[in-house]
């Protein structure tokens, strides 16, 4: 029996051995969790990354950029999630109540581009006319009255009786037409199936403007109105605009990064 050894201790083989395993141990730890740190870090890139900006959920041709934020904001009882380029300005109308009564929007047809100045400050600021350029009000209606009680309520009914008896000229693009029923504006409208009215339109005469203008208005809830105007050449575009505005002002949150309005008021 070799003296040098004790009979006890374990033999310089075992004590090799038992570092070697340790140190792999160690190596596939570290590399277990290098790889999970990884995996996590990919995963947090595409869900900033990787989304989509456009409006209907899929990438737009032109807007390859990124996320918007998104702004939280109520009217009445009425409460929206909007992308802040969208808002023309970062400020809200309000009432003597100091409650918010009005919003502003704004956006480039056909697409609802927004405006970003690098881009195209001209078309949204500087262009003579309504351009590409569309205008979204929103509007706390407080006690006003909405377009299904419009006919048989307003204080001038007398004037809109035209209207009730649907003596429209033709149906243009979908809507009543009326061209007699102002001498300097064209009058549209959207009925349901039980007749009552949901949407109005108003386009001015092409002889009596150089760049003639469209608005359109309907109820986009119990207390909040929505107004657009646009270029008169985008009417036939009404369907497209009117879905793409409600979509914008959808009551749910869907991208971005979201973060309350500046509510100082005008």
């Amino acid at each position: 029996m070799d003296n040098d050894k004790p009979p006890w201790g374990p033999s310089h083989e075992k004590v090799e051995r038992k570092h070697k395993f340790l140190k792999n141990a160690l190596s596939s730890g570290a590399a277990w969790i290098f790889s999970v740190w990884l995996v996590a870090m990919l995963g947090l890139a595409i869900w900033l990354f990787g989304s989509s900006d456009s409006i209907e959920g899929k990438p737009s041709k032109q807007n390859q950029r990124s996320l918007p934020e998104v702004v939280q904001l109520s009217l009445g009882k009425t409460r929206l999630y909007i992308p802040s380029k969208y808002l023309k300005g970062r400020k809200v109308g309000k009432n003597h109540l100091g409650q918010a009564v009005h919003i502003g929007l704004w956006a480039l047809l056909p697409d609802f581009d927004w405006y970003e100045p690098s881009r195209n400050h001209f078309e949204f600021v500087e262009q003579l006319g309504q351009g590409r350029r569309i205008q979204i009000s929103l509007d706390a209606r407080e006690g006003g009255l909405p377009l299904n009680k419009f006919f048989k309520e307003h204080p001038s009914y007398q004037k809109y009786t035209y209207f009730l008896d649907g003596q429209y000229d033709e149906l243009k693009y979908g809507l009543e037409f009326y061209n007699n029923h102002h001498p300097r504006s064209e009058w549209y409208w959207l009925r349901d199936k039980r007749g009552e009215p949901i949407l109005r339109g108003t386009c001015r005469k092409d002889e009596v403007s150089v760049s003639p203008g469209c608005e359109l208005m309907w109820e986009l809830s119990s207390d909040v109105r929505v107004r657009v105007d646009f270029n008169k050449g985008y009417l036939p575009e009404w369907k497209l605009i009117y879905s793409q505005v409600n979509r914008l002002l959808s009551p749910f949150p869907r991208f971005g990064v979201v973060s309350g309005l500046n509510n100082k008021g005008k």
